[in-house]
């Protein structure tokens, strides 16, 4: 069976690239499980599944109908469903009619998130768990010998993240933020930053950035989390506090004499939690249930 990573990112649009990340852990993963997989942008395979990302930034309603053209589809649900629309912002048109069609005309959804699981129900839509976890393909930052940065933190700065980042300044610390520069300059700033930031974004807002910082963990790199409401299955993989102590932290972590140990033991733990192991279970019964006679692997 072949799969294909199809990106779908709407012309102009200048984020789609946060999701490249998921889309090669996704591709690894698949690989390892023993199937062929390619990533496309704009693209659908007619002789492979395609898995769509990126749908949720859609507004044109006939692209539901080219998707569904194409064949069977999974769609993989990357942001946090919040009643009609995602991520808190205001009831979407583009919601009810391009985004929960396309989930409903999906054979499989797969969301990162599990509080989605039970929204998603709300809407008719019965979505499966998909976790990130290892994969040494993903091992793409050599780290600086000599580290000029203390902490760096790579994403949107909300309200909420400025306050913890302002506050963290304030103790005569260096700290770095970067929203969306290609992976080349952000991987550079890993690699030479002794901590790296992941504050919530805000009030009812408070997931766990995976993507971010489990690609973080997966290359050697500490990130010091504000807690969130669903990091149980990762939370022995990098250190956490609550709010209110974590720019205390933040600091202890940075003076740590043996910083670089628990940055190799968080790894260490993290890479217990093989892609392979959660994508597998996930293709097996997508073709379990729609296509019981294709062929189970491509190559071994």
């Amino acid at each position: 069976m072949k799969f294909s990573i199809s990106v779908i990112e709407p012309e102009g649009y200048r984020y789609s690239h946060f999701l490249y990340d998921i889309c090669k852990y996704l591709c690894y993963g698949i690989e390892s499980a023993g199937y062929e997989c390619c990533i496309l942008r704009n693209k659908l395979a007619k002789d492979r599944i395609n898995i769509v990302l990126g749908a949720h930034n859609q507004t044109d309603p006939s692209v539901v109908n080219r998707i569904q053209q194409a064949g069977k589809y999974i769609l993989l649900q990357s942001e946090i469903i919040t009643g009609d629309s995602i991520n808190k912002w205001a009831v979407q048109k583009s919601f009810a009619e391009v985004y929960l069609p396309l989930m409903r005309g999906a054979l499989a959804v797969w969301d990162g998130v599990e509080s989605n699981i039970d929204r998603l129900k709300r809407h008719g839509i019965s979505a499966e768990l998909l976790r990130i976890g290892y994969h040494e393909r993903m091992e793409e930052i050599i780290h600086k010998k000599n580290k000029d940065i203390d902490f760096l933190f790579c994403g949107s700065i909300t309200p909420h993240r400025k306050k913890m980042l302002d506050q963290l300044s304030t103790s005569g610390v260096q700290v770095v933020t970067m929203f969306d520069d290609a992976a080349m300059y952000r991987n550079d700033l890993i690699a030479r930053t002794r901590v790296n930031l992941a504050p919530n974004q805000g009030p009812g807002m408070n997931h766990l950035g995976g993507g971010r910082v489990l690609y973080l963990v997966n290359n050697h790199s500490v990130v010091v989390v504000e807690r969130c409401t669903d990091q149980s299955m990762y939370e022995q993989c990098f250190p956490w506090a609550e709010t209110e102590q974590w720019v205390d932290l933040c600091m202890e972590t940075l003076h740590r004499p043996d910083l670089e140990q628990i940055t190799e033991e968080y790894y260490e733990r993290f890479k217990k939690n093989r892609m392979v192991d959660f994508i597998a279970p996930l293709i097996e019964n997508f073709l379990s249930k729609y296509m019981p006679g294709a062929p189970a692997k491509t190559f071994i």
